[in-house]
């Protein structure tokens, strides 16, 4: 019984509800002050800051129940930033991680979270606790002294916000340390609102470019007739693929497929899909992500040109910027659509391709876009039964860095089965008319590679294993034959540095003959005036960032060395 006092006690004290409220606020500043790769000064700066600012915070109402509940905002943003700890060791919630709150579905958030679900249970039962002390409280009419109230914050709440806000200032001036950046929740904040902003420039593609046109033309033989292909794949890392060298033959049918020109010096610009998506499919690049938002597709640039489009996706219709491009095709196929009791395979590509081959044969020129599910996690689910898993064992497994040797087999024999579904794409306009397929991916994966333990994309922290993507062109007998200049310069160029984001949209459209007001031949692959350019990543805020300003590690530009990637150091 007296125990039960001294808790009853405790928990009724309005001093303590105070401190225990405020330290849950700035328990993301706590661990970000281990967490941050940043200068231990920094991380003591966004420490006092978070101190200060909370505890003013809950000071400005007489009611700490209500007070709390009156900055939930801040509650969500706190569990959400540990969570995000948790799973990636470091960095505040970037513009790019709500973005995917949008725009992930429901099978991938049941995925993810069913092998993360010791952190988020950690942290949510935390918060949640508050929020019912807190409505306890605020429902019992707890007051906070006035006299105690002002004191504090007169002698250590206030005085402690200003100074800390005064270094953090003073730091940014004279240091590479950024106040909207490396401060919780200053950082958070920010993100929040220009994820918002982004969302509403999403929101307004439509109308943004509604007017605009590439003014394409061909110059190619109206009645030639020519095929062009591009497969977008997903999640796949060159690392793993056979053709560049992996211990593992991966690609054993990509391999001796004739004609298939591959790339080695190639990073992506982006490791989140909806964006390096956009990348792929627009002019826009990492120094410049405009366009992504307010000009039209390479899909409306072959339309305009005369050919026939089509549109091919496994991924989810989820409104983003992907799904307002391929509107902008003459045919658009969501297979998942065609399987509503299912998640389709890749292999379901094949067929819905098939059918588009034969229902498009009276066109002369085509081109036509796929977007495969690839190699998302959860990998063993990629899949079928029916498609053999060679490298063993291979199962489902919860994330984590003791299962990593299973993981990576998983993930290799989704590379086999990425191996073969674009290899019987390719045999399917292996024919008479000139064809060209040109197959990468969007990003590639972190599967527990190093110390770092960093495991999926779109995180944060990123490194050479989420940047490293395979790329590759194909051509057949017909099209070398018709075009001869192009596929010399496709193989002149195959040891220069390229990102993906920055040469598909221009290497497809001057393969084609397509000329526009939007075509950039120094990024064409095909052109001799190609210029690799500088190798930038396109944050989360869309700043284009070079690699020494990633905070990569030694490891990560040790790799890029061994791979053969250029880069300055």
């Amino acid at each position: 019984m007296k125990l039960q006092h001294i808790i009853y006690t405790l928990v009724s004290s309005i001093r303590l509800q105070y401190v225990v409220f405020a330290l849950t606020l700035m328990m993301p500043n706590i661990l970000m002050t281990f967490t941050e790769p940043l200068p231990w000064y920094t991380n003591v700066a966004q420490l006092l800051f978070g101190i200060g600012l909370f505890s003013s915070l809950m000071l400005l109402g007489k009611k700490p129940g209500k007070q709390y509940y009156v900055l939930f905002l801040f509650v969500f943003f706190g569990a959400f930033q540990c969570v995000l700890l948790w799973l990636y060791g470091n960095s505040p919630i970037s513009v790019d991680m709500f973005l995917n709150l949008a725009a992930t579905n429901a099978n991938e958030a049941g995925e993810l979270l069913g092998n993360i679900i010791g952190g988020v249970i950690i942290f949510c039962s935390i918060y949640i606790f508050m929020l019912v002390w807190a409505s306890i409280s605020w429902r019992k009419r707890k007051y906070f002294d006035d006299e105690w109230r002002h004191y504090l914050r007169r002698v250590i709440a206030l005085p402690m916000l200003v100074g800390s806000t005064v270094l953090c200032v003073m730091l940014q001036m004279f240091t590479p340390f950024r106040f909207a950046a490396d401060v919780y929740p200053v950082s958070v904040t920010y993100n929040a609102g220009m994820a918002i902003y982004r969302y509403w420039q999403l929101m307004r593609y439509d109308a943004n470019s509604r007017d605009f046109t590439f003014n394409a033309t061909s110059s190619h033989d109206a009645s030639e007739p020519e095929t062009y292909v591009f497969i977008i794949g997903e999640t796949a890392r060159s690392l793993n693929f056979g053709l560049y060298g992996y211990e593992r033959n991966t690609t054993p049918r990509l391999a001796v497929r004739q004609g298939l020109i591959t790339y080695r010096d190639v990073l992506s610009q982006s490791n989140t899909t909806h964006k390096s998506v956009p990348l792929l499919l627009t002019a826009a690049e990492a120094i410049d992500p405009s366009p992504m938002y307010d000009e039209r597709s390479l899909i409306a640039a072959f339309r305009e040109a005369g050919f026939y489009t089509a549109y091919i996706s496994n991924q989810a219709n989820n409104g983003s910027l992907i799904d307002h491009y391929s509107r902008e095709a003459d045919m658009r196929h969501y297979i998942r659509d065609d399987h509503p009791d299912r998640l389709p395979d890749d292999a379901d590509m094949l067929t819905a391709m098939r059918e588009a081959l034969d229902a498009t044969a009276s066109h002369p020129k085509r081109l036509f876009v796929l977007h495969l599910y690839g190699s998302h996690f959860k990998y063993c689910d990629r899949i079928p039964d029916s498609f053999p898993k060679v490298f063993q064992p291979c199962g489902d497994v919860m994330l984590a860095a003791r299962n990593h040797d299973e993981l990576i087999n998983a993930f290799d024999n989704t590379m086999l089965y990425t191996d073969m579904v674009v290899d019987s794409l390719i045999a399917m306009t292996d024919g008479a008319t000139p064809a060209m397929v040109l197959f990468t991916s969007d990003h590639g994966e972190d599967i527990y590679d190093d110390e770092r333990e960093n495991f999926l994309h779109a995180s944060p922290v990123v490194s050479f294993y989420q940047l490293a993507v395979p790329f590759t062109i194909w051509t057949n007998a017909a099209f070398n034959n018709t075009h001869p200049d192009k596929v010399g310069m496709l193989m002149a160029n195959r040891e220069q540095p390229l990102s993906p984001g920055r040469v598909v949209f221009h290497t497809l459209l001057d393969a084609a003959g397509i000329k526009c007001q939007s075509l950039r031949r120094d990024h064409s692959l095909c052109d001799s005036t190609y210029v690799p350019g500088d190798r930038l990543f396109l944050s989360d805020r869309n700043e284009p960032l070079r690699l020494d300003q990633l905070h990569l590690t030694d490891n990560d530009f040790r790799l890029m060395r061994e791979f053969g990637i250029t880069f300055r150091e």
